[in-house]
């Protein structure tokens, strides 16, 4: 590692005597390199949380050592110097996450620093966000932020952008962390954003759920439509769930769906995943929402006759 000159913290404390004559500022200068070179992890230095949480600590009188790391140090150590500006929670700290997010030369810190500024409400916090979606290079920070909006980024570009994102295949964990951020926003309590979603919806995702669309596309689809043309988007994940095309992941997450939401036209391709040994689990899980909601789900066993979770 190269070598990083001292990072020095400087940290005034007002004294208070019975003598104003002795009364001034006590100066505690601290070198922070050795904590921010604990950052890179590398074995040989300070455990890195450790290092997290000391620096955090300092809260934003840490500002000025973290900036000059921004500025100078490897990608790893600025992805752990966005933790500590998550760690910190003060408006300042909350400013330079933006900045991280949409000025950080590596996706992978871009990335992060939009996660981090997914859980805040503060209005740069947000916008940040919302620009890391529309205007970022890589489409991993894209997708990243299209899920870490979550109930917020409803401009009609903004969700278009979303859905966008969501629709594009293979379907996997990003299409699904994106599906379950837009739930949000039809759920939520911005009636005119849920509108607008759905009408999105209807629009570019209810047609890609025809039998004659490639699997993985229908799949995506199905997982964004399942509120707007619900006989359809069961339909389509029953079809994914016996589909080899598709990760293991998407067809467990499609029976799980299934269970949640399906009806009793969704039993026999729940009953069918119970012998994928990779999907067991899944189905059965499925099969047991689905009594538990009062489909008739029935056989309650697996063709090995072990019973469904939570029955006699």
């Amino acid at each position: 590692m190269r070598r990083l000159g001292a990072l020095l913290l400087a940290a005034s404390l007002a004294a208070c005597g019975g003598d104003a004559r002795e009364t001034g500022p006590y100066v505690v200068t601290l070198d922070l390199g050795p904590t921010i070179r604990a950052l890179a992890d590398d074995g040989t230095t300070l455990d890195r949380d450790a290092a997290v949480e000391r620096l955090a600590g300092f809260g934003p009188a840490a500002l000025p050592a973290v900036d000059a790391a921004l500025g100078r140090e490897d990608a790893a150590v600025r992805t752990a110097l966005v933790e500590v500006l998550a760690t910190m929670d003060a408006p300042a700290a909350t400013t330079r996450l933006a900045a991280v997010a949409t000025g950080d030369p590596d996706d992978d810190v871009r990335a992060q620093a939009v996660v981090a500024l997914g859980g805040m409400d503060a209005a740069d916090a947000v916008a940040a966000v919302a620009r890391a979606l529309l205007d970022d290079r890589s489409p991993n920070v894209q997708r990243t932020a299209a899920a870490a909006c979550g109930a917020r980024c409803t401009a009609p570009n903004a969700l278009a952008r979303r859905v966008a994102l969501a629709l594009a295949p293979p379907p996997g964990p990003d299409t699904l962390r994106i599906t379950g951020a837009l739930g949000q926003v039809l759920h939520g309590a911005d009636a005119d954003a849920a509108a607008r979603l759905r009408a999105l919806l209807r629009e570019r995702a209810v047609p890609l759920l025809r039998a004659d669309t490639p699997i993985q596309a229908r799949t995506a689809a199905a997982f964004l439509a399942v509120d707007v043309d619900h006989a359809a988007a069961l339909a389509a994940l029953a079809a994914a769930t016996a589909d080899a095309e598709l990760t293991a992941t998407v067809r467990a997450v499609a029976l799980e769906t299934l269970g949640r939401v399906g009806g009793e036209e969704s039993v026999p391709a729940v009953q069918a995943a119970v012998g994928d040994p990779t999907l067991r689990l899944a189905a059965l899980g499925a099969l047991h929402a689905l009594q538990g909601r009062g489909v008739d789900a029935a056989p309650a066993s697996d063709r090995a006759g072990a019973p469904v979770p939570g029955t006699p």
